[in-house]
């Protein structure tokens, strides 16, 4: 599941996983990172809204987002191919959306890199992006 644009460079060879270019959100896994961890849960398909974000091609500029396929929505969206991203949905289906929109703190995604949806509004939260089934809102944060 390599993108045919993602060609290596010295920063793709930084990173820990080659055979993908992109991750699987997080939520599927509570943010916890190791499958199998401690409090590692698993959930249904139908605790997920279908047009909740189920993977994305994450930043290619960030080789750290590669250490696994999973990340949180925050750690990046390619913007390889202009200024939109495909994104895939728990639906099945696929969207293309603007970058800009991801990194918005609208509340429809991400909100600001690096800040684990602390920027988004409570009150818009969880989101599409931020869908962990298992906190109230989406999040680790809150």
């Amino acid at each position: 599941m390599v993108c045919p644009a993602d060609k290596p460079d010295t920063l793709f060879y930084q990173r820990a996983v080659y055979i993908t270019s992109y991750v699987w959100n997080g939520a599927v896994c509570e943010y916890k990172g190791d499958i199998g961890g401690a409090g590692w849960g698993t959930f249904k398909i139908s605790q997920f809204k279908p047009q909740a974000v189920l993977m994305w091609e994450t930043d290619e500029k960030t080789p750290f987002y590669f250490n696994d396929a999973s990340s949180f929505p925050d750690e990046g969206i390619s913007g390889r191919h202009g200024k939109g991203a495909t994104i895939a949905l728990f639906s099945g289906g696929t969207e293309r959306i603007r970058v800009a929109a991801w990194y918005n703190n609208n509340g429809e995604f991400a909100g600001a890199s690096g800040q684990r949806g602390n920027q988004i509004p409570k009150q818009l939260l969880p989101n599409r992006a931020w869908c962990n089934p298992s906190k109230l809102y989406g999040t680790e944060n809150f």
